[in-house]
């Protein structure tokens, strides 16, 4: 199922999240799609590359730096902060591949949500918790606030330039 879609800075690319229920497991997949338009309908026109694989289902995806950083909201409570690499294939074919450069694993449970603007990342969880990272130092976050009713569903920045706002949606409204 996909789960996620967040498109590049020329609205002619987009992140797509994937989740798949193998047995009794989840497991997750992102990956960069191209697309086109004719007559007025979008088509995906070509995958670039390997997709990146996870252990576990995928909820949501943004990016960090348009065409270069994203974070992807992981079953696994963590936040993958990924990178796209250009690659040649032998046959000299230019695609991306998807490189980790760290996770953020400051959440006790799922991460079902992130947002990101110029320069801070939110994210939300099944903890009840949203918490604010500043994304040149993805150590640690920023501040961590606790919702009064539970799951955290979605977060959301209000103002694209500046983190003195977030909206949020809760288990408990």
């Amino acid at each position: 199922q996909v789960d996620s879609v967040c498109f590049g800075p020329d609205a002619k690319s987009a992140l797509v999240g994937v989740s798949i229920l193998h047995g009794n497991t989840w497991q997750g997949e992102i990956r960069l799609a191209h697309f086109s338009q004719q007559n007025d309908e979008i088509i995906p026109t070509n995958e670039t590359g390997p997709g990146y694989f996870m252990p576990c289902g995928v909820s949501e995806v943004d990016w960090i730096t348009p065409g270069l950083t994203l974070a992807a909201a992981a079953d696994d409570f963590d936040i993958h902060i990924l990178s796209l690499e250009p690659m040649t294939t032998p046959t000299g074919e230019e695609l991306v591949e998807f490189c980790l450069q760290s996770k953020l694993s400051d959440h006790d449970d799922a991460v079902t949500s992130i947002h990101s603007i110029r320069t801070h990342l939110v994210s939300g969880s099944f903890d009840g918790t949203v918490k604010t990272w500043d994304v040149k130092n993805l150590t640690v976050p920023l501040s961590t606030v606790s919702v009064r009713d539970g799951i955290v569903w979605d977060v959301k920045f209000v103002n694209k330039q500046s983190a003195d706002t977030i909206l949020t949606a809760s288990q408990g409204g």
